[in-house]
């Protein structure tokens, strides 16, 4: 299993999940493993890194240990909090709700650098075509 970041609305029935599978293994950013509530701590993942074929990439800013992932099979990028699905597009990062929003948005930027048609949020509806595209505008106008 693979948490995005420390806050409740992602990581709060991790201690539930492990006790039911007690064998499972738990990556997350090693920034926010401190604060998350588990019965054996998660394994810390970075940059590059992939797990079950997956790509990490680190995106602090929502959280300092904040990551998204990509599979770049299948052109489908997972962004936690990073972005936001906002009106059937990508929204950046939510200031009200970012630890250190300069770095948010040079997250944003990162983001951009990938390739993928799909983006899923952990909040809004996800962009099903063209999202590398969409992020990349977004990058433009928070730079």
């Amino acid at each position: 299993m693979i948490v995005t970041h420390k806050h409740p609305d992602h990581q709060g029935s991790l201690a539930a999940i492990v006790a039911l599978a007690p064998s499972a293994q738990v990556y997350a950013g090693a920034e926010d493993i401190p604060a998350m509530e588990a019965v054996a701590a998660p394994t810390a993942v970075g940059d590059g890194e992939r797990i079950f074929g997956l790509e990490v990439i680190e995106t602090p800013g929502h959280t300092a240990g904040h990551i998204s992932v990509l599979d770049t099979v299948a052109g489908i990028l997972v962004t936690g909090d990073a972005l936001n699905g906002v009106g059937g597009g990508v929204g950046g990062p939510d200031s009200g709700f970012s630890e250190d929003m300069a770095v948010a948005v040079e997250s944003v930027a990162k983001l951009a650098g990938f390739t993928y048609e799909v983006a899923l949020f952990g909040h809004g509806e996800p962009v099903l075509a063209g999202a590398s595209g969409r992020v990349d505008e977004l990058a433009s106008g928070l730079g």
